[in-house]
């Protein structure tokens, strides 16, 4: 059977943050960074959805959600370094966060007016997420570290569901408690970069947006999951005008338990939009001309295959693709201290055919990356 599914959004979304930070200077042993951050969000929204037969001869379903949404956060942290001597440092610091979340949603079912409702739900979240460092310095070009963070994202409600208590049930805050290990180096009179980094991240309440029994799509919590890995970085410049760049990183994420109220488990699949591997290498090159400056730039970009749903179901595969982009421009000034500059760039050069995302609700919907795109850009600026 055919439909058409005809939807209209229009969201209306105010915010402000202000950010007060004071960085002190570096003493003999120890400096320290503290701060603190307000966000206050608003949004109105309006959502309609109609779903009509084959050339819109029934109507199965006509909807509309009024929904006011309104964030405020407020947060205060503290980062201090200890300095033992020129060798070892000591980092430890913490963040305090209280968020407010107030919601008004007002559903109306155009074809059947029992089914209207209105609530206005609120609930308040704090957390503090403590982060510990360390670093040893064995000379100038090697450097080691190891770190313990914590992180937390705050919960809120699911306000597009035509059900008044699914509304009012919320989701609940997501928490990481995430590892770090590795080197940072530098070789050969620093022309040569190599950079690794072992991690371990693991999630508590992880919040995933799921299509529950009965066809209500929301967010909710899968309950844990653990992302472990490796990351390497290799630069080298070649000559003073020519350099390249080289990076890998290698992935293992796992649902450790992800069960859906009334639905399927997915514990044990892998996470979304999470690529076992992926690689990247760059060369640029810059050259200083008597009249100006020529620079140029060519990146290749390759990421393995990944799902975009929990479910792993091969309808949500996405295939692995490698793009490439190349640039080359010209700058230069005038005696008047007026700058220029000229640059001709290509993104996905090869044109590649590539999905981002799939998913699927009775037909398959696939979201391409762009094609081959390329262009000039022109600047001026006075300095």
């Amino acid at each position: 059977m055919s439909v058409q599914f005809i939807k209209d959004d229009n969201d209306e979304p105010q915010s402000f943050s202000q950010e007060f930070r004071f960085i002190s200077s570096r003493r003999e042993w120890y400096d320290f960074v503290a701060g603190a951050y307000f966000y206050d969000e608003k949004t109105d929204r309006y959502l309609g959805d109609v779903l009509l037969g084959a050339n819109g001869n029934a109507e199965f379903v006509n909807r509309d959600f009024f929904v006011d949404a309104r964030t405020q956060s407020i947060a205060a942290y503290l980062s201090a370094t200890f300095h033992l001597g020129s060798k070892f440092d000591i980092g430890v610091g913490g963040r305090y966060t209280s968020e407010d979340k107030d919601i008004s949603v007002r559903y109306v079912d155009n074809n059947n007016n029992a089914n209207n409702f209105s609530t206005t739900p609120s609930t308040s979240f704090s957390e503090f997420t403590p982060r510990i460092t360390l670093s040893y310095f064995h000379n100038d070009d090697v450097m080691l570290f190891a770190s313990r963070t914590e992180g937390f994202t705050a919960g809120g409600f699911n306000t597009e569901t035509n059900n008044i208590a699914s509304v009012e049930l919320g989701f609940a805050p997501e928490t990481i408690t995430a590892y770090e290990i590795g080197a940072k180096t530098l070789w050969h009179d620093g022309r040569f970069l190599a950079n690794v980094t072992a991690f371990r991240q693991k999630y508590k309440n992880k919040q995933e947006g799921v299509l529950l029994p009965g066809s209500f799509f929301g967010i909710f919590n899968a309950s844990d999951a653990t992302m472990r890995g490796a990351e390497f970085e290799f630069a080298w410049d070649v000559t003073d005008s020519f350099s390249a760049r080289v990076t890998y990183s290698k992935l293992d994420a796992v649902y450790d338990t992800f069960l859906i109220p009334g639905g399927a488990d997915f514990s044990g699949n892998k996470l979304q939009t999470a690529p076992e591997n992926s690689f990247s290498a760059a060369i640029d090159y810059a050259k200083e001309l008597n009249a100006g400056s020529l620079t140029a730039g060519f990146s290749y970009t390759w990421q393995d295959e990944y799902f975009t749903g929990a479910s792993n179901i091969p309808q949500f595969l996405i295939d692995s693709y490698a793009l490439i982009n190349a640039r080359i421009g010209y700058a230069w000034s005038d005696s008047g201290g007026h700058r220029w500059a000229l640059r001709l760039w290509a993104k996905n050069l090869a044109d590649e055919d590539f999905v981002r995302i799939r998913g699927t609700s009775g037909a398959i919907a696939e979201y391409f990356g762009p094609a081959r795109t390329y262009g000039i850009s022109f600047t001026y600026s006075k300095e």
